[in-house]
C-alpha cells in the first residue's frame, strides 16, 4: 500500500523478504529513478570527473576505475539476502543490480579511502585531505533525553541526517512499515529506494537507532557495509544487550556512531564502531549526544589526523548539543529537540550562521524526532536544510494495528522554521546549487556563478567566501582566488580554525604565479594558523610535493620542523 501524507511517501510492506522488496520498488518506480539510488551509483564518477585535459582525464578514469572496482569488494561483503533485496527493488523500479551495489558500498568506500589516506601520510605519502570545493563535510547530529530529563518522563531521541543527496534525498521522503513473515515488524524512515533502516528505524520492541558517520583509520575491506550491519539491528534486536552483541559480531568496513534507545526500558546507549572495535557511551546526566567523532577511549585512537569531515565543526556541534539538553534537562519536550535540531546559532558566540558550525546546515536532507516510549516519530518532508521545514507525526503502534489501511488517527504536521522564509533561506539555496553544479555535474563554472549569488545575500557567511576561493582554483581563477582568500582572512577571528586553509589557497596562487617565496610565507602561516598542527602538516605535505622543486621540498621541511620546535 502507497499512501501520501504531507509529502510523505508512506508504505505498508508485507510478506516475505523478496516481496517486500519488489513491493517497495514497484510502488515507488519512478522516484527511485529520480531519486538518490542513481545519484550515490555515479557518484565517484562525478566526484573524480577531470576533464581538463588528456592527463587529467586518464587519471580520473583510472581513479573511478579503482575505486570502483573496491565497491564491488564492499557490496558482496553484504548478507547474500539483504544485497539480493536490494537488486529485487532495483530491478522492479527499472535500475541495474550493479546500481545497487554501487549505492550501497560508496559511503564506505570513501570512508576506507580516508581511513587509508592516513597511512599513506604516515608512511610519507603527499595527498590533498581537503574536500573539493571546500564543503562543509558530513555533519550529522544526534540526542537522547532519558526520562529523567523529559517533561514527562518519556524516552526522547532525535537525529539530523546531513549527507550528500541535496534535491534528491530530501525529495522523496519514504516511511515504510514492514511486517515480514520471518521477523519482528519495523519501520525504516528513509527515501525512496534506500531500502534500510540502517540510518534512522524503529522496531516493534521499541528499540530507536539513529547514525552517524564517524571517520577511523581503523578499516577493512573485509568488513559489511554500514546499511546491512545497522539493518540488522532493527530487524533483529529485542534489547539494547542482543544490538550491541550485533553491532560486536558483524565487523564494518567502516566508522559509525549509532544511538541506540529501548522504550520498554527507558535505556540508551551510543555504540562506537570500527572495523575491529566497539566502544560504548552511557548518558552523561541523563542525556547523550553525538555527532562525528568518537569519544569512548577505546574508539579514539583511530581518529584519523585528517578526514572529510570538519573536525572544528563536529566538535563545535556537539557542545552546542550538550549545552542545550543541560539547559532544558528535566523539562525537555520533542518540541525541544526540533529546536535543538533546527539550531543555526553558533557554540560558543551564539552568532546565527545557516553555513557555519552549526547542527542544521545545507546538507540536512533528513530529521526525526521521536518519543520512543510512545513509539511515535515525526519526520521532516521538505527540502534541505530539511529540520528547518514540516516535521510529520506517526504512530508506530497504529501503523501496525491497521495494517494496509488508510491512516486511522488524525494527521498531525507541526510548521515548518520562519527562516525558511527568508532572504537568508534564498542564499542558502544558492549555496545548496553550487554544491549540486559541483559535487553532482561537475560543472564548476556553474557552481561559482551560485557561489556568487549565495555572497551577495549572505556578505557575512565565512564559508561562502572560502568556497569562493577554492572554487576560483578549480577554476583557475587565481587573481580572483586570491581576492576572496583575502577577503575570508578579512572576515574571520585570528582564532578561526580554518584561517589556514586561505593561507593555503593563497600559498597555491603564489605558487602557480611563481612566487615561491611568498608561496612559503603562506604555508608557514598554515602551518602556525592550524588549529591541529597535525592536520596542517597532512596538507603542507601535499603541497610542497606538488608545488616545489626538491630544493624547495627539502628547505620547506626545514622551516617546518623549526616551526614546530618553537610551536610544541
Amino acid at each position: 500500500m502507497l499512501r501520501r501524507d504531507a509529502d510523505v511517501y508512506v508504505l505498508h510492506l508485507q510478506g516475505t523478504r523478496e516481496e517486500i522488496a519488489r513491493q517497495h520498488g514497484e510502488l515507488l518506480r519512478d522516484e527511485i529513478q529520480k531519486g538518490v539510488v542513481p545519484l550515490m551509483a555515479n557518484f565517484l564518477a562525478q566526484q573524480l570527473k577531470d576533464d581538463s585535459g588528456l592527463v587529467s582525464r586518464v587519471k580520473s578514469r583510472a581513479i573511478e576505475a579503482l575505486l570502483t572496482g573496491l565497491s564491488r569488494r564492499v557490496a558482496k561483503n553484504a548478507p547474500a539476502q539483504f544485497r539480493r533485496e536490494l537488486h529485487i527493488i532495483a530491478e522492479a523500479a527499472g535500475l541495474t543490480r550493479r546500481d545497487a551495489d554501487m549505492a550501497l558500498a560508496v559511503p564506505d568506500t570513501m570512508m576506507w579511502v580516508v581511513g587509508m589516506a592516513d597511512y599513506a601520510w604516515r608512511a610519507g605519502m603527499a595527498v590533498s585531505p581537503m574536500p573539493r570545493g571546500g564543503g562543509v563535510g558530513f555533519g550529522c547530529s544526534g540526542v537522547i533525553a532519558q526520562p529523567s530529563a523529559t517533561a514527562d518522563g518519556h524516552l526522547l531521541q532525535s537525529r539530523n541526517l546531513d549527507y550528500d543527496g541535496i534535491g534528491t534525498f530530501d525529495k522523496y521522503p519514504t516511511v515504510a512499515f514492514c511486517k515480514p513473515v520471518d521477523g519482528q515488524a519495523y519501520v525504516l524512515i528513509a527515501s525512496a529506494g534506500v531500502h534500510s533502516s540502517a540510518l534512522t528505524g524503529m522496531n516493534e520492541s521499541g528499540i530507536f537507532l539513529g547514525s552517524n558517520t564517524s571517520p577511523t583509520k581503523d578499516v577493512s575491506l573485509g568488513g559489511m557495509p554500514f546499511l546491512a550491519v545497522n539493518e540488522e539491528v532493527v530487524r533483529q534486536a529485542t534489547n539494547l544487550d542482543e544490538a550491541v552483541a550485533i553491532l560486536d559480531r558483524n565487523k564494518s568496513v567502516s566508522g559509525f556512531n549509532v544511538l541506540l534507545s529501548h522504550g520498554p526500558t527507558g535505556e540508551s546507549l551510543v555504540a562506537e564502531y570500527s572495523s575491529s572495535r566497539l566502544g560504548i557511551r552511557k548518558p552523561l546526566g541523563g542525556c547523550l549526544a553525538a555527532t562525528n567523532h568518537y569519544l569512548n577511549q577505546d574508539t579514539i585512537p583511530t581518529i584519523p589526523h585528517v578526514s572529510l569531515v570538519d573536525t572544528v565543526n563536529t566538535r563545535k556541534r556537539y557542545a552546542q548539543l550538550r549545552r542545550k539538553l543541560a539547559e532544558g534537562y528535566g523539562s525537555l519536550t520533542v518540541d525541544d529537540l526540533i529546536a535543538m535540531m533546527r539550531a543555526q546559532h553558533e557554540h560558543p558566540t551564539g552568532e546565527p550562521h545557516p553555513l557555519g558550525d552549526v547542527v542544521c546546515n545545507y546538507l540536512n536532507i533528513s530529521s526525526v524526532v521521536a518519543d520512543v516510549t510512545d513509539r511515535v516519530f515525526w519526520t521532516t518532508c521538505d527540502s534541505a536544510p530539511s529540520a528547518l521545514g514540516r516535521y510529520v507525526q506517526f504512530d508506530l503502534a497504529q501503523e501496525l494495528s491497521h495494517f494496509g489501511q488508510p491512516r486511522a488517527y488524525p494527521l498531525q504536521v507541526k510548521a515548518a522554521d520562519p527562516f525558511r522564509a527568508t532572504s537568508d533561506m534564498d542564499g542558502v539555496r544558492a549555496y545548496k546549487r553550487a554544491h549540486q553544479a559541483h559535487s553532482y555535474e561537475a560543472k564548476p563554472e556553474e557552481a561559482y556563478v551560485e557561489l556568487e549569488n549565495a555572497r551577495a545575500l549572505l556578505p557575512k557567511e565565512p564559508r561562502i567566501v572560502l568556497s569562493l576561493a577554492l572554487m576560483a582554483l578549480r577554476t583557475n581563477q587565481l587573481v580572483e582566488a586570491e581576492r576572496h582568500a583575502v577577503d575570508y582572512l578579512a572576515m574571520v577571528e585570528d582564532w578561526d580554525a580554518r584561517r589556514y586553509r586561505a593561507h593555503l589557497v593563497r600559498a597555491w596562487c603564489m605558487q602557480l604565479q611563481g612566487h615561491h617565496d611568498a608561496a612559503r610565507c603562506h604555508l608557514a602561516e598554515a602551518r602556525r594558523q592550524s588549529p591541529h598542527m597535525d592536520d596542517a602538516d597532512w596538507e603542507l605535505r601535499y603541497w610542497s610535493h606538488r608545488r616545489f622543486t626538491h630544493a624547495d621540498r627539502e628547505r620547506l621541511h626545514v622551516e617546518l620542523f623549526n616551526a614546530k620546535r618553537l610551536l610544541v
